[in-house]
């Protein structure tokens, strides 16, 4: 081991640092990325798109994140895509990438892929090698790079001449979606779709071909291969395996869009530093690079810096362990002598501590029973007057349930009798009204029979009085026949009694008989004055039976009972007085 006194050993890690800033040179050039972008979506004659407009400002964005300078151009008519291709065919001349993007409508015609300015008018193929632009074009204008040649077609959509463009879709062709591209030495070409398929456009802000493009291109370290596979496979999901791009790389090496960052980005950022590992992962990733060179001399200066700085570290550890294995000696006899002291002072004070700690045990004993004594006493107190206070709780809660109770009974005897009374006055209501009602009824019905009796007694006078001015009449007609036959009999007259015709009169009141000349007046004046009286007899017969009948309707059982006999003794008188004359007929 070589020992370096400490004061060189500080000037040489000084003097190495100094190296190693003077040999630090300047970062180079990065590597050149050009870019054009173009997006075209308002066309005039065909179906416009939507996600163009999007496509294309986000696409760029992302590329001059990775370091690419960027020609955006979007809704580009033919003379704006011709300057555009002029302008970044000038600026892709030498750079180290260059790429191309397009999104829009596309058409494949003659296995020939054409892209459209916005302002064709497509009236049949035709005009389509004139008007449209040559993917051909594109190419020559890459070539021009002498690096890495990129061209990225978001253009395979639905034809517009074939469907006119219903739908929002970006591809024009005979054959659906755009032709491979055969020459593609040195060449990465990426489709978003397979050739002569179509694509969507998508209905997010982006299509799912551009969508998946810029969030792969965030991820650094991809390998443009390893990036495209996953843009295929991103795609392929998102559409559930209706598109799937295409990718045609022609490249002898890897490349990285986003490697994280260029060489020359990498060497300014690990070109200070003093760790060897960032310079070895820098030759690593970049064995190429011209700043490769300078890196190893860092590698080799950093290892001699490294040993010397070891040396160094050897020797003031060498000096570290002398002075430690003194510390510890000198330590080591201070230690024996403070242990015997301290056994001494130990024994000394764990004999007072033991008696501190027999007295103070002693005085907590104290302490504790007087304190559970305190606490007895405070517990039976609290106790006592807990009771106390429950007690009183618990005869205040009988007080207030009582009176609740007793307020309770009242209020429900009071509804009670409230109620109660209210139902003997509606039923008192009831009985009044039904009562009323059944008054009004009877007398109704007392009005309505005594009619009907009226009625009735009327019809049977009529008919009673008919009845007996028939027998009346009949009873006159054989008078008269008994007095003319005993005329005959006598001889008195004979010669027209016989033959004598009767006229009478219904024997109503002021009743006249008209006989012929064989009856004397006197003989008419007898049969007139039976026939008067036999009539008021019978009138006054029909008025007794009608009042005794009239009083039967009201009489009690009893009563009833007397009326009716009288009433049949009455109808018997009335029919006997009527047998003679029926007797009498011939």
């Amino acid at each position: 081991m070589i020992r370096i006194p400490s004061r060189s050993a500080g000037a040489t890690v000084a003097l190495v640092w100094l190296m190693f800033l003077a040999l630090a040179c300047g970062s180079a050039m990065a590597d050149r990325r050009v870019a054009l972008v173009m997006g075209n979506a308002h066309y005039g004659k065909i179906n416009r798109l939507e996600n163009p407009l999007n496509d294309a400002p986000d696409l760029a964005e992302a590329l001059r994140k990775l370091g690419f300078h960027v020609i955006l151009r979007t809704d580009a008519d033919k003379g704006g895509f011709d300057r555009a291709l002029s302008e970044f065919a000038r600026k892709a001349a030498g750079a180290d990438a260059a790429l191309f993007y397009y999104a829009g409508h596309g058409i494949q015609y003659q296995r020939q892929n054409y892209l459209l300015p916005i302002d064709i008018e497509v009236e049949d193929y035709n005009d389509v090698e004139f008007q449209a632009v040559n993917v051909a074009r594109v190419m020559s204008a890459l070539e021009r790079s002498s690096g890495v040649k990129i061209i990225v077609l978001d253009a395979c959509r639905d034809n517009p001449l074939d469907r006119r463009l219903t739908q929002a879709s970006r591809a024009v062709s005979a054959s659906r979606g755009l032709a491979r591209i055969d020459r593609t030495e040195g060449l990465v070409i990426a489709y978003a779709t397979a050739p002569d398929q179509v694509a969507q456009d998508g209905r997010g802000r982006n299509s799912p071909f551009t969508e998946a493009l810029i969030r792969r291109l965030a991820e650094p370290g991809l390998e443009i291969a390893t990036l495209f596979r996953r843009v295929t496979q991103d795609v392929y999901e998102r559409t559930e395996g209706r598109q799937r791009p295409e990718v045609s790389i022609s490249l002898l090496g890897d490349y990285f869009l986003n490697g994280g960052e260029t060489d020359a980005l990498a060497w300014a950022r690990v070109r200070e530093s003093s760790d060897a590992a960032e310079f070895q992962a820098f030759k690593a990733r970049y064995p190429n690079s011209p700043f490769a060179r300078e890196a190893q001399y860092r590698l080799d200066m950093l290892d001699r810096f490294r040993k010397v700085e070891e040396q160094r570290v050897a020797f003031e550890q060498e000096r570290a362990r002398e002075r430690e294995r003194a510390q510890r000696e000198a330590q080591e006899q201070d230690r024996v002598r403070l242990e015997a002291q301290r056994r001494i002072f130990a024994r000394l004070e764990a004999d007072a501590a033991r008696d501190a700690e027999r007295r103070a045990a002693e005085r907590r004993e104290e302490a504790r029973l007087e304190a559970e004594r305190q606490a007895a006493e405070k517990r039976e107190a609290e106790r006592q007057s807990a009771e106390k206070q429950d007690a009183a709780r618990e005869a205040e809660k009988l007080a207030v349930q009582r009176r609740i109770e007793a307020e309770r009974v009242a209020a429900a005897r009071r509804e009670a009798e409230r109620v109660a009374a209210e139902d003997l006055a509606r039923r008192e209501a009831a009985q009044r009204e039904a009562d009323r009602r059944e008054v009004e009824r009877i007398a109704a019905q007392k009005r309505l029979d005594a009619e009907r009796q009226r009625a009735a007694d009327a019809e049977a006078d009529r008919q009673e009085a008919l009845r007996i001015a028939e027998q009346s009449k009949e009873a006159l007609r054989r008078e008269v026949e008994q007095l003319a036959a005993r005329r005959r009999q006598d001889g008195d007259r004979v010669a027209d009694i016989g033959a004598a015709p009767v006229a009478l009169a219904d024997p109503a009141p002021g009743l006249s008989r008209r006989f012929d000349a064989g009856l004397t007046e006197a003989e008419r004046r007898e049969v007139e004055q039976r026939a008067a009286e036999r009539r008021q007899a019978l009138e006054a017969d029909r008025r007794e039976l009608a009042r005794l009948t009239e009083l039967r309707k009201h009489a009690t059982p009893r009563e009833a009972r007397r009326l009716d006999a009288a009433i049949r003794k009455l109808q018997s008188a009335l029919a006997a007085r009527d047998k003679p004359a029926t007797a009498q007929t011939p």
